[in-house]
């Protein structure tokens, strides 16, 4: 998600409040970064400093960004808790920890949840265990948190078939609910203690809804974009 700043508007941490960003002809100011080492450690945009840099994979461009994530239910794709947070490396399972947590507080009994190989890191999946959730994250090749003592029952094999209906949803925001380039100006402060280890960030509910009726429960977390927060970039 992009937030209604421009690249151009990323000045040095350090720079002097009072010093008048350089300007050229015409309504727009004038910017010229190029040569100039750009990143989240030195680099914050003025028109929305909580954006942060980053890039959906290797060879792509960086640019100001949200995470948005979502938790949906595996039988009909119900989206039933979501949130907005910086965009960071670990975003995805730290804001997954939360998510969860908030939904176990919601609902007893079993519970699964059903992500991709980017979730299978160990204090992800311990700190999933810690809730009382069965986490069912597709399982990496090699050093992965994962062994067969969870892989071989058949329930881990129907959460690898459903987690992909997560996707449906954002079909549904980008086709029909008419979110395909969502921009954001302004997000609130979670002061919320962390869960699991994680650390609390800028974050924004952006929903829930509740499930009654049954005992046990399937979620799912998105597939996480290979999401990579560059230190620095031409």
């Amino acid at each position: 998600m992009y937030p209604a700043a421009a690249l151009k508007s990323l000045r040095p941490i350090d720079e002097d409040e009072g010093e008048e960003p350089p300007r050229g002809a015409g309504r727009n100011e004038g910017v010229d970064f190029h040569g100039e080492r750009r990143g989240n450690e030195t680099h914050r945009s003025t028109t929305d400093p909580e954006a942060r840099l980053a890039r959906k994979g290797f060879g792509k461009e960086a640019r100001l960004c949200y995470a948005g994530h979502v938790l949906s239910e595996n039988r009909h794709g119900l989206i039933v808790a979501a949130e907005l947070t910086q965009a960071s490396g670990t975003a995805e399972r730290e804001a997954g920890l939360r998510l969860l947590a908030r939904q176990r507080r919601r609902r007893g009994g079993r519970m699964s949840v059903g992500a991709d190989k980017s979730y299978d890191a160990r204090s992800f999946v311990a700190g999933v265990r810690a809730l009382g959730v069965t986490p069912h994250v597709a399982a990496k090749a090699s050093r992965g948190a994962l062994d067969g003592r969870t892989t071989r029952h058949a329930s881990y094999a129907v959460s690898q078939r459903r987690r992909k209906i997560v996707e449906e949803g954002f079909g549904w925001m980008k086709t029909i609910g008419g979110l395909r380039k969502l921009r954001l100006a302004l997000v609130a402060l979670d002061r919320s203690p962390a869960v699991a280890g994680t650390r609390p960030g800028v974050v924004t509910e952006l929903g829930a809804a509740d499930r009654q009726g049954r005992d046990d429960e399937d979620v799912v977390l998105p597939e996480a974009l290979p999401l990579r927060v560059p230190s620095s970039h031409r």
